[in-house]
């Protein structure tokens, strides 16, 4: 165990109004390794108090809602130049299938990375990667830590923290079930692979992956032209705090109904391209 990266664990336990999930693996940001590695918050399995963290952060504002709050001149600082995360998984321990599960996880952001910096969204080359650690109270987990550009906007941070605590264990189950698709998983592409792996996966999990599979490869081309300047500002700075938690994760954005109308016009045009 000596061989675990450590994190400060959060001072108390919380508890926050969250919904139940299907895996119920938790996260927390992880502060910068000059601020000590350290727990942002309590662990939370509801992702969208992740955007809000960021949003409070760019705001320099502190934000509560449903118990959680995250004041950024009180809490540890989100290290907002590494997208660095712990994941406690379901099983609260290093099994084989949590290891299994972080090692797809983070294979599928790595392909999304390379997309966007290819695309010119992003000139980071820092790729995700993760290593086995606990907490300073002995809770055992995985850190993971990737490029900023998993906190350029809302819809990413929801869709990084979907495959982290989420997609990894749905395509963990798909191999069991088929070895077969082992090889074939890991050359697909990030859609592809969610073609692939959704019979494993129902209710809300089952929706965030069907609007992704529909909207997302007819938005991600236009990346560039919906996340510059203003429009990319406005998703972390819509003036109700409820409308930034409950209508700027991964689903909202590739259904058109975020809370910015700017971006559900351009959103809502491509799919109607896509569906005519």
């Amino acid at each position: 165990m000596n061989d675990l990266i450590e994190v400060k664990h959060w001072g108390k336990d919380s508890s926050y109004c969250e919904n139940p999930q299907t895996v119920a693996s938790k996260i927390s940001y992880i502060s910068s390794k000059k601020n000590g590695l350290a727990m942002c918050t309590d662990f939370v399995k509801c992702r969208d108090f992740l955007h809000d963290m960021v949003a409070a952060c760019l705001k320099e504002k502190s934000v509560t809602i449903y118990s959680m709050t995250y004041n950024p001149k009180k809490n540890p600082a989100l290290d907002m130049r590494r997208t660095r995360m712990f994941l406690r998984p379901p099983t609260k321990k290093h099994t084989d299938d949590d290891i299994a599960a972080i090692k797809y996880a983070t294979r599928e952001c790595v392909k999304i990375e390379e997309q966007l910096f290819k695309m010119g969204f992003t000139n980071n080359k820092t790729r995700s990667k993760f290593a086995l650690a606990k907490t300073s109270k002995g809770t055992l987990g995985f850190l993971t830590e990737g490029p900023a550009v998993w906190m350029a906007n809302p819809p990413l941070v929801s869709l990084h923290s979907y495959i982290i605590m989420r997609l990894g264990y749905y395509i963990d189950l798909t191999i069991k079930k088929d070895k077969k698709l082992a090889e074939k998983i890991e050359k697909a592409d990030f859609i592809e692979v969610c073609e692939l792996v959704k019979s494993q996966i129902s209710g809300g999990d089952r929706k965030i992956l069907d609007s992704v599979i529909k909207g997302w490869p007819v938005i991600f081309p236009k990346f560039n032209e919906i996340f510059r300047g203003k429009m990319s500002d406005a998703m972390f700075h819509v003036e109700s705090v409820d409308t930034l938690h409950n209508s700027s994760g991964i689903k909202s954005f590739c259904d058109g109904k975020t809370g910015v109308k700017e971006i559900n016009k351009i959103i809502l045009k491509e799919i109607g391209k896509e569906t005519s």
